[in-house]
């Protein structure tokens, strides 16, 4: 079923009108229930009494992702950090449409210097390993009060500020509501990080121009996940891996990848909203542990024509009270086929991901540099297509062996681990907006049952199904 299902002369003249109802519904809803959670998260921060960790901490890192997907942050000092959980920061709304090339404001972005939003506290502080005093917290972009509010309440402090209508942050957390109050279902995300170990030459007279920054080369040319790569780099990998587990993200493994210099860390899977922020963190502690090690690191999609690209991969699942619902009930199984059945809700979901690929591009792979990763040969997603374990379709499904463990879930099946890696998206795409995006389009394939097409088992196929034509 083409993706232009939604109009009124293919689905009748109500239909369009309903689901836009239906969505202001539960964003509404989904507003009210943040409103109430910043209540009681600014309750709580009043209430609570110093900790010895917390009277170590000296600057907090106020972090967000812009458009273009850079992180972007202000710090204040620790004793300043209370007072704006409730006032937030001051930030120019013009900053979402400032691309990554230049600090002006995008044509026709609909932004311009006028215009306050409030940078308001939302996720739990985390400490900086590499950065001793250093914690950083996520922050919601909200509107900007008329001061004129509290002074009809009769209160100098402002009511809960209400989410900008352009935070990607809280655009993610509507789609999530929307899932659940729609169909019951949570969102849990996993992301393969890749980037770039890059050392820079020391600046020699002569050599390299006057005030200029001499070149960078990456630190190694091993091909993928050669041993001697991992052992030049084990001291600043195991560095990060501890940093990121010290930050309260579980590390899988990681592994020298294809490009030079080139290496991708594997952390757990989160809900999709927890997914998205530690996956800025994780970015922000690899970029700061190479620092510390004097290296740089690189998440651009593609360094070099000749050399693998960086992606990040995504990893979802589909679940209902605590339980993976991706596979069909184990009496629907059938033995004699290699790979699973996909249950009703899991394959919609995904044949609305994968009828809404060209379009999902815009919000996963939004540079002209992430087009020239996305190449046929580069295991990046190139095709309109989706299989078991082919890791040249943009939507791989697989299942991983599941273990009992002391810590395994009372529902635990072999179905348990089956998910689906989305694999045209890069690190110049804001995670909140690219997730949003992701569930739009599957709750779009759920709402009209959408289809998936046969799994793609075949390389010598895929040229037929290729997303875009590369000239």
């Amino acid at each position: 079923m083409p993706f232009h299902f939604l109009s009124k002369e293919s689905e009748g003249p109500g239909m369009v009108d309903q689901l836009l109802s239906r969505i202001s519904l539960l964003t509404s809803l989904a507003d009210e229930r943040y409103i109430e959670e910043k209540r009681e998260q600014q309750e709580s921060l009043a209430s609570r009494l110093s900790t010895p960790a917390e009277d170590a901490r000296k600057r907090v890192r106020v972090l967000l992702c812009d458009s273009s997907g850079l992180r972007r942050c202000r710090v204040v000092p620790w004793h300043r950090f209370r007072s704006i959980g409730t006032t937030g920061l001051g930030l120019t709304s013009a900053c979402m449409a400032q691309p990554a090339y230049s600090d002006c404001i995008a044509p026709n972005s609909g932004l311009d210097p006028v215009g306050e939003i409030r940078l308001v506290p939302a996720s739990p502080v985390v400490d900086l390993p590499w950065a001793p005093g250093h914690c950083m917290v996520l922050a919601d972009m909200c509107t900007q009060p008329s001061p004129l509010i509290g002074l009809q309440q009769g209160a100098l402090s402002p009511p809960t500020l209400p989410s900008w209508s352009g935070c990607p942050r809280a655009a993610l957390r509507r789609a999530l509501v929307a899932l659940k109050e729609e169909y019951g279902l949570s969102l849990m995300c996993g992301f393969e990080t890749e980037f770039v170990l890059l050392r820079r030459e020391q600046w020699v007279p002569g050599r390299h121009l006057e005030g200029g920054l001499p070149p960078l080369h990456p630190v190694d040319d091993a091909p993928y996940a050669h041993s001697r790569a991992t052992g030049a780099c084990a001291a600043v990998l195991d560095d990060m891996v501890d940093t990121l587990e010290n930050m309260g993200i579980p590390c899988l493994q990681y592994h020298a990848e294809s490009g030079p210099g080139q290496f991708e860390i594997v952390t757990s899977h989160f809900e999709a909203l927890e997914a998205a922020d530690k996956l800025l963190f994780t970015r922000e502690a690899i970029v700061g542990v190479a620092a510390k090690h004097g290296l740089e690191a690189s998440f651009v999609p593609k360094m070099s024509s000749s050399a693998a690209g960086c992606g990040c991969h995504c990893h979802l699942s589909l679940w209902k009270g605590g339980v993976n619902i991706m596979a069909a009930a184990p009496s629907l199984q059938d033995p004699a086929q290699p790979h699973p059945s996909l249950s009703e809700q899991a394959s919609c979901f995904l044949a609305g991901v994968l009828q809404g690929l060209p379009t999902l591009l815009l919000f996963t792979a939004p540079s002209f540099n992430s087009f020239d990763r996305l190449v046929p040969g580069g295991w990046s997603g190139a095709f309109t297509a989706w299989g078991w374990d082919n890791r040249e379709v943009p939507l791989r499904l697989t299942c991983p062996p599941t273990t009992n463990t002391p810590d395994s879930s009372p529902a635990a099946t072999p179905f348990s681990s089956l998910n689906a890696e989305y694999k045209a998206m890069d690190a110049t795409a804001n995670p909140y907006i690219a997730l949003t995006a992701i569930v739009a389009a599957g709750m779009l394939g759920s709402l009209v049952k959408c289809t998936l097409p046969p799994p793609l088992q075949v390389s010598e196929d895929l040229w037929r199904w290729r997303i875009f034509t590369v000239s």
